[in-house]
């Protein structure tokens, strides 16, 4: 499908889910609820950033559903205001996300919670909604600062409009909020990653809400860290998170909370398909402050879609070496073919992929002089058996290969081997990295002169 057809289409998409959505006005007399956010680009964590970015022009989907219980302050009732009574209440509420990659380093997403239910023991009690609906918009921009083995370095900026009312943590008609943070994360071998986010979020809050005798919340201080280990023979990322803020200045308010909060939580993340992942999990408070729940459960899934734009240029990388027992050398040329993408479970390439092909062919002719031989090398990423990926990298490489003794007749010697899972360049964790690991690359070996001086 051409390029500019697919992004009509999403944009259409998108733009008339907001205006089906955006009607439906969320009316709460209570805390702000949104302590659970799930990233929009779906990478690495759940709410933690991590420094990775989208790959320019990969489109990611994602929504998520949380059921958290006991989130509401001791506000009283509507008839009885001073009455602090303990109550039980739950909150089922979702996140819609998107997020688009632009740049080697850049990406902008956008979030859009929305309110499906809440339930609440005293239908007097301050602190309930009185409609469901979007409860907030939210969009933010990352930028890979520092991509370095030791750690990696990004920059995340985000806004936030509440769409809620008569919110007096908020105030009556708050401005935007501004929420600046920085991310440090580092691999820890094949398996292992940590990250952690610390940053600072400007308020604009409304005015006070007189009947609640509720300060407005002022700027707050937040950071948050993760760790994950991937589970290669399941497919399947096992995530640990801890999140919260702490306000600048202490407000006086009379409410069982504390304006600091913290929470917690562990959960799965499995890969159904290439571009597929679902996720569950479990959270708990540690501090019981503002909007932390007793305990929540979440499920969610992201699902991923592009390149929609590709370099159509091939990008070669020079190596050399020496090979074994021999008195000749070689000067080794890889093209690595990323942008070659085949049907699924098939060595037929994709339609578009051939305007690839050709322009991968463009150089190759440019460096026929002077080649012993060629060779194509097949790659998957993890996801399947390893027999079958070994199988199925070897059938593509076989595929290239065929076009390439029809197309460059002047090379005799041309190889196909596959590899599998067994040679990955970057992480299987997430789709991007899969992505990167399912390539082709062809190998030409021209021979150098090497001048070996006379033995005394």
């Amino acid at each position: 499908m051409p390029h500019n057809l697919i992004m009509k289409k999403i944009a259409g998409f998108f733009f008339i889910f907001l205006f089906l959505i955006n009607p439906l006005q969320a009316n709460v007399i209570g805390a702000d609820t949104q302590n659970f956010n799930p990233n929009p680009d779906g990478l690495d964590y759940v709410t933690v950033q991590s420094a990775s970015t989208l790959t320019p022009g990969v489109l990611n989907f994602g929504f998520f559903l949380n059921f958290a219980a006991n989130s509401l302050p001791l506000l009283g009732t509507v008839s009885n205001p001073q009455a602090k009574t303990k109550v039980n209440d739950t909150l089922l509420s979702g996140d819609f996300n998107f997020a688009l990659g632009l740049t080697e380093k850049w990406q902008v997403g956008a979030s859009i919670p929305y309110l499906f239910r809440q339930s609440i023991d005293n239908e007097d009690q301050f602190g309930r909604f009185a409609d469901t609906g979007v409860t907030e918009f939210r969009l933010n921009s990352k930028y890979r600062i520092l991509d370095h083995s030791l750690l990696r370095l990004a920059g995340v900026l985000t806004v936030n409009k509440s769409n809620i009312a008569n919110n007096p943590f908020t105030g009556e008609d708050p401005g935007l909020t501004w929420t600046l943070e920085f991310v440090v994360d580092k691999k820890w071998g094949d398996d292992w990653s940590t990250a952690f986010n610390l940053g600072y979020r400007w308020r604009d809050p409304g005015r006070e809400i007189s009947s609640f005798g509720i300060e407005p919340i002022s700027n707050q201080l937040i950071a948050s860290a993760a760790v994950s280990r991937y589970l290669s023979s399941l497919n399947t990322l096992v995530i640990g998170e801890i999140y919260g803020s702490v306000p600048d200045s202490k407000a006086d308010n009379e409410v069982d909370r504390n304006q600091s909060s913290l929470e917690a939580l562990i959960g799965l993340k499995h890969n159904l398909r290439h571009n597929l992942s679902v996720h569950a999990g479990f959270g708990s408070e540690v501090g019981h402050g503002t909007a932390t729940a007793d305990w929540r459960v979440y499920t969610g899934l992201n699902y991923a879609i592009g390149p929609l734009w590709q370099k159509t240029k091939p990008s070669p990388q020079k190596l050399t070496f020496e090979s074994d027992g021999s008195a000749e050398n070689y000067e080794v040329k890889t093209y690595v073919l990323s942008d070659i993408r085949f049907h699924f479970d098939s060595s037929r390439m994709v339609s578009s992929s051939y305007k690839k092909y050709k322009a991968t062919l463009l150089h190759l002719r440019e460096s026929i002089s002077d080649i012993a031989k060629l060779e194509v090398h097949g790659h998957t990423d993890s996801l399947g058996r390893s027999s079958y990926n070994q199988n199925l990298s070897l059938r593509r490489a076989k595929k290239i290969a065929q076009l390439l003794r029809k197309d460059i007749p002047e090379i005799k010697d041309i190889q196909a081997f596959g590899f599998g899972e067994d040679r990955p360049i970057a992480s299987n964790v997430n789709f991007q990295g899969r992505l990167k690991n399912r390539r082709v690359e062809v190998k030409l070996f021209r021979k150098v002169k090497v001048f070996r001086a006379p033995k005394k």
